[in-house]
């Protein structure tokens, strides 16, 4: 199978601040996430998932902590976004449905016009 650009659509979802986490740890700072989403965003990137490298909540004694929690990365990634989605994971077992609702939440206080959280 073969891709022409010209007759189909790619979408890239970038997982730099989700998967990304587990080379550093989970060490990521609030500026660096807000440069990488910028620079993503102005690349044209469709998404960008945010969370602990093992989905919100992930950050524990069993998964690793992290240097934030999902909320302020999705918070400093919500702040910079102009054109490309927010995404996050949650995996069962690990994140609650109370803890994806609080995400929500934080990108509606801090996210810019338009943009969905997935």
């Amino acid at each position: 199978m073969t891709f022409d650009c010209t007759k189909e659509r790619l979408y890239i979802q970038d997982v730099t601040l989700r998967d990304g986490m587990h080379a550093i740890k989970h060490m990521y700072e609030l500026d660096h996430v807000r440069k990488i989403a910028n620079a993503l965003d102005s690349a044209g990137v469709h998404a960008i998932e945010v969370a602990h490298g093992d989905g919100l909540s992930g950050g524990s004694l069993n998964y690793g902590l992290g240097a934030h929690t999902d909320w302020e990365w999705i918070e400093a990634v919500a702040e910079v976004l102009t054109h490309s989605v927010l995404t996050t994971l949650i995996l069962p077992g690990v994140g609650t449905a109370d803890e994806l609702r609080s995400s929500v939440r934080s990108w509606r206080a801090f996210g810019s016009g338009g943009h969905a959280l997935h």
